[in-house]
């Protein structure tokens, strides 16, 4: 069931710009990108006619011993539109919350292998520890928009993100990354 609800909020971030009033050509992006301010995965940009836009970027991934969903939400304000690209503001954050599962293997005694060191018990089950790490992280940038093959968007954003940690309740102080966002996206 966690599985399905965190499913369904991946789409509708993904996917929030197809329910916006008055959507007019151009002003609405898909595709896929990534950063430290921007999150990572499947990425939507609407951008109003009054310079303001909004991004949103999620990537769920799950396997049967981990799990790791990103998501990402950024304000932009553009400084310079013209039909081959543009320069924007930006100013976003994201949050992630990832689970691995380590398998312990109990030691049984006296039984060792040629070099002397312990052999796994047979039929025994290993016992399964789960750990769960969050974060997040928040910061302006500067990007630069390029516009090709007459619907196609490449975009880099060059950020000073500010990243925490939650451990055990506290929020801790990670880095400064000031590692560029980049997104390739199709224009509607």
């Amino acid at each position: 069931m966690k599985n399905f609800i965190s499913f369904v909020a991946a789409l509708i971030l993904t996917s929030f710009p197809a329910f916006a009033e008055d959507v007019s050509p151009r002003n609405l992006s898909i595709g896929l990108g990534g950063g430290p301010t921007l999150g990572g995965g499947f990425i939507g940009r609407y951008e109003w006619e009054n310079k303001w836009g909004i991004q949103a970027t999620t990537l769920p991934y799950f396997t049967a011993d981990s799990a790791l969903i990103i998501e990402g939400l950024s304000a932009t304000y553009a400084l310079d539109k013209n039909p081959r690209g543009g320069v924007y503001f930006s100013i976003g954050g994201i949050g992630w919350h990832r689970m691995q599962t380590e398998y312990i293997w109990p030691v049984i005694e006296g039984k060792v292998d040629g070099n002397g060191n312990p052999l796994p018990p047979q039929n025994v089950n290993p016992t399964k520890i789960r750990s769960w790490s969050n974060g997040f992280a928040v910061g302006p940038g500067l990007g630069f928009k390029f516009n090709f093959f007459e619907n196609y968007v490449f975009s880099i954003d060059l950020p000073a993100a500010i990243v925490f940690e939650v451990k055990e309740g506290k929020i801790i102080f990670d880095s400064l990354r000031p590692w560029p966002n980049i997104a390739l996206m199709y224009n509607f």
